[in-house]
């Protein structure tokens, strides 16, 4: 397909961004884009809007897998050009739109000059940490099994058409807490008559931001409150309840267990200190992303063969991928492609994907997969 028309694509699905769970036209769209490449099979998500794309062989092995995802995010663009955001305080902010389309303009490339099977994920709910893990035990995705899965990232910051790599763990595990106290409210006038969780939410804040502190951890470990509420805005009443709500990130998983046990210990005894009840709930769990070493390599010759300029991380990136799901029961690899050093940041309002890397990623994919089934 003529790269005009993949921007086309890609700005289209830009004017019509979905949130995670919510890319029901967005899936539609790309199933009805993809059936001109004329794959074997289609299979849709039986609970969710991801779906697989599968290209057979007379060679049934190896098996070769990339993944891409769909979703957008809840932020509102700033940007005036004519493709911007058709939907109020939603908008393709991670560049999710540019990665599907280079997944699409790859079936294009690929469709009639295949050595082995490919299969294409289209996953939605990315930006939740929930979709890959739907996605991988859906009752419709059961036979997918390949040898190696490849999938890659734009990355701001970095030199426009740079490869970035990393072997072992490319990006952070996190996870989302929210810690509820539950007290009695009282007059402001007599704060003893009831049971304020304010004294709690004091410690718990600086207990959560000490726990990189408290403990000897294997890698690096960081913790971030995002959010703090505490009773009503009623100048006569005491609280009765509040929440804290926290982000545990780390480069090791085993790591992240345990802070999440510090911080269920900490909620247990203040609990007990204060005479509160207390919920601890998580979300957005996202494993860390942990390269395999072989397709890294594949990753790097590729690159090379390319004549790509290759970057090679000393250290994870500290955002987190749930693409490390996949990579938890494959071999695969995630790797970068510069959007440019002085390009908007990914989830900044005025950030747009770069059409410039389309044919880098097409062409990237065409030699890993080359290489990949050679291996």
């Amino acid at each position: 397909m003529e790269l005009n028309k993949l921007i086309k694509i890609r700005q289209y699905l830009h004017q019509h961004p979905e949130v995670s769970h919510k890319e029901k036209q967005t899936s539609a769209y790309l199933i009805d884009k993809i059936a001109e490449t004329r794959p074997d099979e289609v299979t849709k998500q039986k609970d969710g809007y991801g779906f697989l794309v599968q290209y057979k062989h007379k060679n049934p092995e190896p098996l070769i897998a990339f993944r891409t995802d769909i979703d957008a995010l809840p932020i509102q663009e700033i940007n005036t050009f004519d493709y911007k955001s058709q939907h109020n305080g939603v908008a393709h902010k991670c560049g999710h739109d540019g990665h599907a389309t280079s997944m699409l303009g790859f079936a294009h490339r690929i469709k009639d000059s295949r050595t082995s099977p490919i299969n294409l994920v289209f996953q939605g709910a990315e930006e939740t940490g929930t979709g890959a893990e739907q996605w991988l035990n859906d009752g419709a995705m059961t036979s997918f099994s390949p040898k190696k899965i490849f999938a890659y990232h734009n990355l701001p910051g970095f030199p426009l058409k740079s490869i970035i790599i990393r072997k072992n763990v490319f990006s952070a595990a996190s996870i989302g807490v929210t810690v509820k106290f539950h007290g009695k409210t009282s007059h402001a006038g007599h704060p003893e008559r009831g049971v304020s969780p304010a004294p709690a939410v004091a410690e718990l804040i600086q207990q959560i931001e000490n726990i990189p502190k408290s403990a000897s951890f294997n890698d690096f470990t960081l913790t971030t409150v995002v959010h703090a509420l505490l009773g009503e805005i009623a100048f006569g009443t005491a609280p009765g309840y509040a929440e804290v709500r926290a982000t545990l990130r780390s480069f090791d998983n085993d790591d992240l267990t345990i802070m999440q046990k510090k911080t269920e210990g900490f909620v247990s005894a203040l609990a007990e200190k204060y005479g509160l009840k207390t919920d601890v709930d998580y979300c957005e769990y996202f494993p860390a992303t942990e390269n395999n070493d072989e397709c890294v390599e594949i990753v790097r010759r590729a690159a090379q063969n390319l004549n790509l300029e290759i970057i090679e991380r000393d250290e994870p990136f500290r955002w987190s991928e749930d693409f490390a799901h996949f990579t938890l029961q494959f071999p695969g690899a995630l790797f970068g492609i510069g959007s440019g050093t002085n390009h908007p940041q990914l989830h900044n309002p005025d950030y747009d994907f770069p059409d410039d890397i389309l044919p880098v990623a097409i062409d990237m994919y065409q030699e890993i997969y080359a290489l990949a089934a050679k291996s």
